[in-house]
């Protein structure tokens, strides 16, 4: 019978059913076929399939009822395995009617085992759940009765599932202690070490839903050290999938993530398409707590589709719950809404208690951000009730969260108190370190409220604290999205600061919320860039094949992905139906493609899991004051939706200005620019500059309107200042502050603007040494001839700044890692796009083909400027945490000092005036930034409107990268390749 087992085919079985028949041990052969099904259940369920379905067969033909009802029991398990369980619900009620007829009643109660675990799944209401559990109680003293102890335990481990699954956590925990006493007296060897396994994996299950997630960790690993010793595949994989949920709880997300991605990958490859789907939706909720919404939504959509598919109703509809949590992230209240009430509905038909709460938790939470506080209310209390009848004592409690926060929105801080301190003290028992933020964030809105600033803030303070500890266990791929879920505490603290008149800690708390991915790398630049790029890695973390691996298939992706970029460029320029009909479809492939690289970048992110990693320290304003000399002023802006605060940094101190403009006003006219740029840069494209004209009086006006609203009120506090930086926050990422117009005149024309995404940012890269290279890499690339003035452009440059000139196929991604860091500027000039829905793959055109955002995060410039010369360089996708994600990201992420990026998409003749009156400041010894203002106030000065000169800015810290009158030291010439070498 081995070779039955290995081999499991239909051949096979046929010539060992008829070798049985013809043996004079008919039943000890059939017998051995059950014996070879119960070995492969936890390591091949199919092969355990198809040998109880032999076994079956055989005993009909043998005429042995008895082991017809053996082989049934088998092939119900089997059924299980494989989720048929309306299947094995039938298979084993088939068997225990075969063995009342056989007056059997120790054969009636063992198919309860099996029946009982499938009735988990098929029941449709938790009175048919308890239906099940009653008939078990049964089954279990017929057991009891005739000694067979091992079925006994199997037996309540599971009924102990059953219940965990509709909330009687404590009455589970009762049928578990039970199975463990038995277990542990039944004789010593592999099965009563498998069945201990069992129990002890369950009852970890059990435990984590009662909040003793250490307990339940440390079962679950003594659990899989078992399965994985006796060689049981699946069983392993079941407990990496309950690991994971526990690590999500403990709030270590990158360590569940990383399990998560790891476990559905490799069961997908093993065919195991059931532990693919549930690993994909432990997934979508661990995404969400990264505040990762669409990675959340891609996994949810993917579980919801295999478990409708497949007739799991409870798992259907968890998967509709956390796309429902995702569309709402996302601001698609409508959507999220439809979607969380037909899970809540799903839940409610089957009679599901505890995901009828989540489900409410949910909806509560759309509520509260709506504004609909009486609607949140309710919900709230329901979920929390729900919750708490289920022991479910964490959500319970999170519930209460929910709750508190809408009765402070209504007026009524003494009801949110009672409900923090219960938050804290479940966090505190259960090691929840998410809710003891949540559980701090409500205390300082109730002593806010009750007028006690003091205690206020210092219970924001212990929130920012737990936030900071759970965010430095994240690899720095993953820190980029995750305080858009936490931003309230430190909102509440900057709020709380400025009511108290304290400036400079209110600039501090903001600070503390702003890039801090991108501060924490550039300030701890000795672990490499991480897998926002291509994978590069702290030294010794994970495994070097894996990497090797993923790194090869990464590059073959990048191969595919460039190759269909040539080809959508080409189908687009044609004009016909199949040309469109073609480029659809490489646009679908595509995106397929770079999601298949995100997958890749982000296991690479996840292999430098282990401990923390380095966090950079508090923002110090004193330090960043210090930096300033006495002609440069600094201004921050903080916008709630509203309204906002303006701080002014000088060497003499910090002021906080009060803002009438908020984000919504912000936002409306950044968009409105968007629209007109767009439409003018057509126009220009299509020869009608002279139309073009005419809109440019209504950019001004939205200028205007900028201005009034975000430099007026400060403007007398800047008199003084020669320089300012400008440190925005969100949708002022996108407002072109040089070209901000008075009525008279435009910023730039007063002061020497600079951009910077933090003022942290700022101070590491001032106080960072210039570079030791003074030389310019300069490389053009006229995609196809469209962009003809971008290769004279280089050469002009090439002329004023000695180092290495390539152009056209020689300009190449290649080039640029290799010869960028040797130089002191980087100078490209391509065409470039922006890509809002996936920032990562924003691009500049060069020789060999895309070089994109993820591309830029692993070159290493050492303190560079870098000049885009190029359209939408500096667009950018703003995420929570006011990080910024494109171009500029990326090479600031490498290295660079500085980095000259555009707004919108600008005109090629005159953007190569612009860069070659730019590098000519940098060779005269002037600032990037005040040579890009000296070029820009040139090309003004001829009466071109703000679309031809306003779009460029200098973002970090605008300073010189190359000694004045450096490039009297040597002459450019081009080769007839188009590339010149000093």
């Amino acid at each position: 019978m081995a070779a039955v087992a290995a081999a499991a085919d239909p051949a096979t079985l046929a010539a060992a059913i008829d070798a049985a028949l013809a043996a004079p041990d008919v039943d000890a052969r059939l017998l051995a076929l059950k014996e070879a099904s119960e070995r492969q259940r936890g390591i091949n369920p199919l092969a355990a399939l198809r040998l109880a379905e032999a076994l079956v067969a055989g005993a009909e033909q043998a005429g042995r009822p008895s082991l017809v009802a053996l082989g049934l029991m088998a092939k119900g398990d089997a059924l299980r395995l494989v989720d048929d369980h309306a299947a094995a619900e039938a298979a084993l009620d088939r068997a225990a009617a075969l063995y009342r007829d056989l007056d059997d009643p120790v054969g009636w109660a063992r198919t309860r085992i099996g029946w009982v675990a499938a009735r988990r799944h098929t029941a449709r209401t938790d009175a048919e759940v308890r239906g099940a559990v009653a008939a078990a109680a049964e089954a279990y003293a017929v057991l009891a009765a005739a000694g067979e102890w091992r079925r006994a335990a199997t037996l309540d481990l599971n009924v102990g599932a059953v219940l965990t699954d509709i909330g009687g956590y404590a009455e589970a925990a009762t049928h578990y202690d039970r199975a463990l006493m038995v277990a542990a007296r039944l004789p010593p060897g592999d099965e009563a070490r498998h069945l201990s396994a069992q129990i002890l994996a369950n009852q970890a299950v059990n435990l984590a839903f009662l909040g003793a997630l250490g307990a339940a960790l440390n079962q679950h690993q003594a659990a899989r050290a078992i399965f994985a010793d006796l060689g049981h595949t699946a069983s392993v994989i079941v407990q990496d999938l309950n690991t994971a949920d526990v690590y999500i709880g403990m709030g270590d997300l990158a360590r569940a993530l990383a399990l998560l991605l790891d476990v559905e990958a490799a069961a997908a490859d093993a065919g195991d398409l059931s532990s693919a789907a549930v690993a994909a939706l432990d997934a979508a909720r661990c995404y969400l707590h990264l505040s990762c919404p669409r990675e959340s939504l891609d996994e949810s959509d993917r579980a919801h589709g295999w478990f409708e598919a497949r007739g799991m109703p409870l798992e259907a509809a968890t998967a509709l719950l956390y796309g429902g949590i995702a569309h709402a992230t996302l601001g698609h209240m409508r959507v999220a809404t439809e979607r969380l009430r037909t899970a809540a509905g799903a839940f409610e038909s089957l009679g599901n208690g505890p995901f009828r709460g989540l489900a409410a938790l949910q909806l509560a939470g759309v509520h509260l951000a709506a504004g609909d506080t009486a609607a949140a209310i309710q919900a709230a209390e329901q979920a929390r009730a729900l919750l708490g009848a289920a022991g479910r004592q964490v959500h319970a409690a999170r519930a209460g969260i929910v709750l508190a926060h809408a009765w402070l929105d209504d007026g009524h801080a003494e009801r949110a108190a009672p409900l923090a301190a219960r938050a804290l003290a479940v966090a505190g028992a259960c090691g929840v370190p998410q809710l003891a933020a949540e559980g701090h964030h409500v205390r300082a809105r109730v002593a806010r409220a009750n007028r006690r600033p003091r205690t206020a803030l210092a219970a924001c303070e212990a929130a920012v604290r737990t936030i900071e500890r759970l965010r430095s266990r994240l690899p720095f791929g993953l820190r980029t999205h995750f305080l858009g879920r936490h931003l309230g505490p430190y909102h509440e603290a900057i709020d709380l600061t400025l009511e108290t008149g304290d400036a400079a800690r209110a600039l501090a708390y903001l600070e503390r919320a702003k890039s801090r991915a991108l501060v924490d790398f550039v300030a701890d630049a000795a672990f490499g860039a991480v897998a926002e790029g291509d994978g590069e890695r702290r030294p010794g973390a994970g495994g070097a094949a894996d990497i090797a691996g993923a790194r090869d298939a990464l590059a073959a992706l990048s191969r595919e992905h460039q190759w269909c970029a040539g080809q959508l460029h080409a189908a687009e320029a044609g004009d016909g139906a199949a040309d469109e009909m073609h480029a659809a479809h490489l646009r679908k492939q595509m995106r397929d493609v770079e999601r298949r690289i995100d997958a890749i970048r982000r296991r690479l992110d996840l292999a430098a899991v282990g401990g923390e990693l380095p966090l950079a320290r508090r923002p110090d304003i004193a330090a960043v004051r210090k930096q300033l000399d006495a002609g440069t002023a600094m201004v921050a802006y903080y916008l709630r939706a509203g309204d906002g605060t303006a701080f002014v940094v000088t060497p003499g101190g910090v002021e906080a200005v009060p803002l009438a403009t908020g984000a919504d006003a912000v936002e409306a006219s950044v968009r409105t620019l968007r629209d007109l740029w767009s439409m003018t840069a057509g126009l220009v494209a299509g020869g009608r500059a002279g139309a073009a004209a005419a809109l440019d009086a209504s950019a001004r006006e939205r200028l205007r309107t900028l201005y009034d609203g975000l430099v007026a009120p400060i403007a007398a506090r800047l008199a003084g200042a020669e320089r300012v930086i400008v440190v925005p926050h969100g949708p002022a990422h996108a407002v072109p502050f040089q070209a901000l117009f008075d009525g008279r005149r435009h910023w730039l024309e007063r002061i020497e603007p600079v951009t910077c995404p933090s003022a942290e940012l700022w101070r590491l890269g001032a106080a960072r040494p210039a570079p030791a290279a003074s030389s310019a890499l300069v490389m053009a690339c006229s995609d196809g001839g469209r962009l003809p003035f971008a290769v004279d452009e280089a050469r002009a440059v090439a002329e004023l700044l000695p180092g290495v000139c390539v152009v056209e196929d020689a300009a190449t991604a290649a080039v640029l890692r290799s010869e960028g860091p040797r130089h002191a500027v980087v100078h490209v000039a391509a065409h470039g796009e922006a890509r809002f829905d996936h920032p990562q793959f924003a691009h500049l055109a060069l020789g060999d083909g895309r070089f994109t955002t993820g591309d830029a995060f692993n070159l290493r410039l050492d303190g560079a400027l870098v000049t885009l010369s190029a359209c939408e360089s500096g667009c950018s996708t703003i995420t929570g945490g006011d990080e910024l994600i494109g171009l500029s990201r990326g090479f600031l992420y490498a290295g660079a000092a500085t980095v000259i990026q555009s707004l919108w998409r600008v005109e090629d003749r005159t953007t190569a005036r612009l860069m070659v009156d730019l590098c000519r400041g940098l060779r005269d010894g002037l600032r990037a930034s005040a040579a890009l203002r000296r070029a820009a106030r040139s090309i003004e000065a001829e009466g071109l409107g703000v679309f031809y000169w306003g779009a460029f800015q200098a973002v970090g810290t605008g300073r010189a990268a190359i000694a004045p009158g450096g490039a009297d030291r040597a002459t450019n010439r081009s080769d007839e390749r188009g590339e010149t070498r000093v």
